[in-house]
């Protein structure tokens, strides 16, 4: 992945995505939308329940349930199917599912000429869509796996661009051995707290109660964009 190169004092903005710039997390949703434009695949997905309760008992991990509801509900479709579910889904989330005021600050970070990356645990079939029509320079996500056919399979190409992994990835972005590089992390959850330590300015949006009770002990900047359906 090419860095981020600058000659002189840059800014970047790095945003996480589900119920940071969205009102709500995006996956699910995503998933609901392919369940509607192919009904029939529910019957792909009776396992779903018994496997949110093996993740909950923490016999698997996030990255495992992950793969599990996309192999069930999208494994399979080709490159045009999901296209056309995702352009269905995105309609839909510009019209209701994104914060006001997520938009405003990203207008403001452009207006002053930084860097916008968008940094999401969510899968690359539709965040490198959503994040080019939000207009950002750089998007990282978690990448899909397709086979010879070019149909998707229900599989993490790599890793899971969560937590610690989403930081790695920012890492090889951004030349941290430069000092003219000021960064900026937005972020709801307490999974991105590696992206929050590294970066120079953190800021709480929205906060999950754990994320809450860290800013206030780390003094993160806490910020309210709005209710989750507001």
């Amino acid at each position: 992945m090419k860095q981020i190169e600058t000659s002189s004092q840059q800014t970047v903005a790095i945003f996480d995505l589900d119920s940071t710039i969205t009102k709500k997390d995006t996956y699910i949703a995503f998933l609901l939308t392919v369940l509607k434009c192919h009904p029939y695949r529910i019957l792909r997905c009776g396992f779903l329940p018994f496997a949110v309760f093996i993740h909950k008992t923490g016999l698997k991990d996030n990255s495992w349930l992950k793969e599990t509801f996309l192999g069930a509900i999208a494994g399979g479709l080709t490159q045009s199917q999901l296209d056309h579910c995702t352009d269905r889904f995105l309609a839909k989330l510009h019209n209701q599912g994104i914060r006001q005021k997520a938009l405003q600050k990203i207008q403001q970070h452009r207006e002053a000429n930084h860097q916008l990356v968008l940094a999401s645990a969510s899968f690359d079939f539709y965040v490198k869509k959503l994040g080019n029509q939000l207009g950002f320079d750089t998007i990282i996500c978690t990448r899909s796996k397709w086979n010879e056919q070019k149909k998707l399979i229900g599989k993490i190409d790599g890793y899971n661009c969560y937590g610690h992994n989403k930081l790695k990835r920012l890492v090889e972005l951004i030349d941290t051995s430069r000092n003219n590089i000021f960064r900026i992390g937005y972020t709801d959850h307490h999974s991105d707290q590696p992206l929050l330590e590294w970066v120079d300015k953190a800021i709480a949006v929205n906060p999950t109660k754990k994320l809450q009770q860290i800013a206030l002990n780390k003094k993160y900047i806490i910020v309210d964009w709005g209710m989750n359906n507001a």
